[in-house]
């Protein structure tokens, strides 16, 4: 891009960035990469000419060759991100914990002169996974990629949405910007403001920070155009409700050409917008018809996140979901050159349709390694694209981690979630029954149903208030799971309450005593001791919790944002764990006099645990690997820990 500045390369909603600073190039008429940042949620990593590979800006600390890192090894930065650098060149490699393949950064260093620092420039480079290839998700001005130089101020004028030098979305002017939820880059009076610098009017004063054709084929700097301010502001206006209506008029299209929306048993079309499916290059673990399972469960996803005007204007009012039919089919299976291939008609070309495999021994092999002991239950998709993996050849072991890993993802649900309105992702815990989750809730109801959940895992990140948690000592509940009115000898399916009857608050506003947790699972309770827990509980940073049981076994878990220690308290003997889908979770019990876990705020206070609760998930899991050779909540619940605290107030 032939302009000074700082731009946004390649963005995948709120999960990776890529940006580039540039400088002029000993050739003029050049622009230069001297700059490159890579941002997460959790991370935010910068290289520069003027550092080589000696040195790299992690979150604001430089990062030593050699100390913090070492050339030609990769470092894990936490269960999505990994540095690598080598000796002329860098990788940031990104996964967003779905399977096959993620995304990476990549940049080269290259020699050439004055006036670059160190005389070093950067060739920048963004590969993007096939499960984020459908268009609606990846952003910036690596979309304008033509191989022609003189459209890139088109890519960045009108339309400033790129340009983020001198603004709060600038990496290299705010080393510790990350990403989150609400950071988008948006068009607002200090974007406008301080991209003004790249505007023509500008440049026309400087010494071609930009070039034109003309149209007798002959350059002449950008400067020579007739382009005002006012000019621009006017483009501006223009261009916002065009892309806006260009979206629509996609998913509209999408949906007349048949891409989505088919019904069962359509015939997919060979022409239009669906012909382009045939077009996608499989990628590592994956080949189309399993990358098209995969696009439709990532949208679904994120269509959660979305507000009624969102949906209402992405989707123009004529598209509802994205539910394109076929996926039972893509999961029918038989062996190469039998009789079943025919009666299912599955084939293998021109485009493959259903699961071959080579030999009888082979099909034993991968129903072997893709959990079978889920096999028949709800969700099947993991088992399904497990098969369709190990069929192409994929290592078994990782198959199975693959299976696991889509199996958990089936199987949870984020009741309070990572994303979405500061009321949405933190709830407050002042008050009985601060929030309820349903059973019954459409898309949920196998999460809770005894035959498909004997196993669970309820995880959440808490932070303490000092001021309301240990104002009056007493046992305060965290969490309630189970029916809203117990029968007659029942047993209490779910309970997690802080025991602090001997905490309280001095003057000088120091905690005085220990608290410890209590557990509750089938009515048998568990302690964790102060020993184990107190230094959280009494910690005001977040901190995460979790409780667990496979089989009969009962384990709780605790930690900061770097990692969980686990605490296995034993097994809950002959007593059995219920649930159903008339059961509830509710935070700080229920608020209905004669209900299950009622707290009366005015004769209990001392039970409210007050705080902010963040990232509450709530998974469902079948009963698991009977050989004991598949690590079910050892393996999951790192990996919730590793994702980080909520992104919640300070105060």
């Amino acid at each position: 891009y032939q302009v000074r500045g700082e731009f946004i390369l390649a963005r995948h909603m709120n999960d990776i960035e890529f940006q580039s600073s540039q400088a002029v190039c000993p050739n003029w008429r050049v622009r230069c990469n001297v700059g490159a940042a890579v941002i997460t949620k959790n991370w935010n990593i910068q290289l520069k000419s003027e550092w080589y590979t000696d040195q790299v800006m992690v979150n604001g600390r430089i990062w030593k060759k050699g100390r913090d890192y070492h050339i030609n090894h990769r470092t894990r930065l936490d269960s999505t991100t990994e540095l690598q650098i080598n000796r002329y060149y860098f990788y940031v490699f990104f996964n967003d914990l779905k399977v096959g393949d993620g995304a990476y950064a990549h940049g080269v260093f290259r020699h050439w002169g004055h006036p670059l620092p160190r005389h070093l420039y950067m060739d920048l480079y963004f590969k993007a996974p096939g499960r984020w290839s459908s268009g609606l998700s990846m952003t910036g001005l690596f979309a304008n990629y033509d191989n022609n130089r003189y459209d890139d101020w088109e890519a960045i004028a009108p339309s400033t949405m790129w340009w983020v030098k001198d603004t709060k979305s600038s990496a290299f002017k705010n080393p510790k910007y990350l990403l989150t939820w609400d950071n988008r880059i948006v068009k607002n009076a200090a974007q406008k403001k301080a991209s003004k610098g790249a505007g023509s009017a500008n440049i026309r004063k400087a010494d071609a920070t930009a070039l034109r054709m003309n149209d007798d084929g002959h350059e002449t700097p950008l400067h020579a155009m007739d382009w005002t301010h006012e000019d621009e502001e006017q483009a501006l206006k223009e261009v916002d409700p065009l892309t806006a209506a260009m979206r629509k008029r996609l998913f509209d299209k999408m949906a007349k050409d048949h891409v989505i929306e088919r019904t069962k048993g359509e015939e997919q079309p060979t022409t239009g917008l669906a012909a382009a499916e045939l077009d996608i290059m499989p990628y590592v673990e994956m080949r189309p018809d399993h990358l098209r399972i995969e696009q439709q469960m990532l949208f679904r996803k994120e269509w959660k996140f979305l507000t009624p005007a969102e949906k209402t204007g992405m989707l123009a009012g004529k598209v509802e979901s994205s539910n394109a039919a076929g996926m039972k089919h893509m999961c029918e299976e038989c062996v190469r050159g039998t009789q079943a291939c025919t009666d299912k008609k599955i084939v293998e070309k021109p485009k493959a349709d259903g699961i071959t495999f080579k030999s009888k021994e082979e099909m034993d092999a991968c129903h072997k390694a893709c959990i079978p002991w889920i096999e028949g239950k709800p969700c099947g998709q993991a088992v399904c694209k497990c098969r369709i993996d190990c069929s192409l050849d994929v290592k078994k072991d990782i198959c199975t981690k693959t299976a696991v890993t889509n199996y958990i993802t089936f199987r949870t649900a984020a009741y309070i979630p990572g994303k979405g309105s500061i009321d949405l992702r933190c709830k407050s815990l002042k008050s009985s029954q601060a929030a309820r989750f349903k059973g019954t809730k459409a898309g949920k109801t196998d999460l809770w149903k005894q035959e498909y959940a004997p196993n669970f895992a309820i995880s959440f990140w808490w932070k303490m208030d000092k001021g309301e948690t240990y104002k009056k000592p007493g046992t305060k509940l965290l969490l309630y799971k189970g029916p809203d009115k117990l029968d007659e000898g029942e047993a209490v399916p779910v309970k997690i309450e802080i025991e602090a009857n001997a905490v309280s608050i001095e003057s000088d506003g120091t905690i005085k005593g220990d608290p410890s947790m209590k557990l509750t699972v089938a009515g048998v309770e568990f302690t964790v001791g102060a020993d184990k827990v107190a230094s959280y509980l009494k910690s005001e940073k977040f901190n995460f919790y979790a409780l667990t049981k496979k089989d009969k076994n009962i384990a709780f878990w605790v930690g900061t944002g770097e990692e969980a220690k686990k605490h296995a308290l034993g097994d809950i003997g002959n007593a059995v764990y219920k649930t159903s889908t008339e059961h509830d979770l509710y935070l700080v019990g229920t608020k209905n006099e004669g209900t299950a876990a009622y707290i009366d705020m005015e004769k209990e206070p001392e039970r409210i645990p007050g705080g902010v609760m963040g990232k509450l998930k709530y998974v469902g899991c079948d009963k698991w690997d009977p050989e004991g050779k598949e690590p079910l909540w050892d393996r999951q619940i790192p990996k919730q820990v590793a994702l980080r605290k909520p992104d919640c107030p300070t105060s």
